[in-house]
């Protein structure tokens, strides 16, 4: 799984915690919501935009909305100093997505040696069937859509962090 965590110092969370409860309430609310709406930009600017070249690399056999469907906000926790949160993706059936995030050399696929000696690789080339014992998957090339999606985010998201603990102690909220 890919998790975007963003962590701040304890002379600041210690700042929170003496402004009451009701400041941390607040940010930790704005946090959840932020966190819902990175989720959606990342899913539809870079997962499903046909403007983003990801969007555009899979195929009609490929494309099943598995690694859309694994990007989920994750909860905020304030443990000591540290206030953790953030978004995660690419776990259980999308691991492929964090080949994608950080790109992958090429590697060698083999077939079941267990199903004996006519264990064989079935797969489309040119529309043609083809069959093998092994193949080279070629290099994938690094196309973040996690750690991109963040740094676009990022002074928008302190911003309104800023503008949920100033309207907490005002007593917003």
């Amino acid at each position: 799984m890919i998790k975007i965590r963003f962590t701040y110092d304890s002379a600041y969370v210690d700042r929170l915690r003496t402004a009451g409860p009701r400041v941390i309430h607040a940010l930790t609310t704005r946090i959840n919501e932020l966190m819902v709406q990175l989720s959606r930009y990342i899913i539809e600017e870079k997962l499903t935009s046909e403007l983003h070249p990801f969007a555009t690399q899979g195929t009609e056999f490929d494309r099943t909305g598995k690694l859309e469907e694994s990007v989920h906000p994750l909860p905020t926790e304030i443990h000591g100093a540290t206030i953790t949160f953030g978004v995660g993706a690419a776990g259980g059936d999308a691991w492929y997505g964090q080949l994608y995030e950080a790109g992958h050399g090429s590697w060698t696929i083999t077939a079941d040696p267990n199903r004996g000696r006519r264990a064989m690789l079935k797969f489309m080339q040119d529309g043609k069937e083809q069959y093998r014992r092994w193949v080279t998957h070629p290099p994938i090339k690094a196309t973040p859509f996690m750690d991109e999606s963040r740094e676009e985010n990022m002074e928008d998201i302190r911003e309104e962090m800023r503008e949920a603990i100033i309207e907490a102690i005002r007593g917003g909220r």
